[in-house]
């Protein structure tokens, strides 16, 4: 894999100009997202809930 670039300063123009160019990948991905929760909740996936943390600390050494 290659990239090819250009070093540009990081001010608040060139931010914002990054921001304008792409305005909506964010909102983009958070919907690829939860389209992809959908589809499994969908075929069937349940969502479980986190168990409750242990009273004490536990701690595995060796086998």
């Amino acid at each position: 894999a290659v990239f090819r670039g250009e070093r540009r300063a990081l001010s608040d123009r060139a931010l914002l100009a990054s921001f304008c160019r792409l305005p909506f990948m964010t909102v983009k991905v958070m919907l690829a997202i939860h389209w992809q929760a959908l589809k499994l909740y969908i075929k069937g996936m349940r969502i479980l809930p986190r168990p409750a943390e242990p009273d004490q600390p536990v701690t595995r050494i060796g086998k």
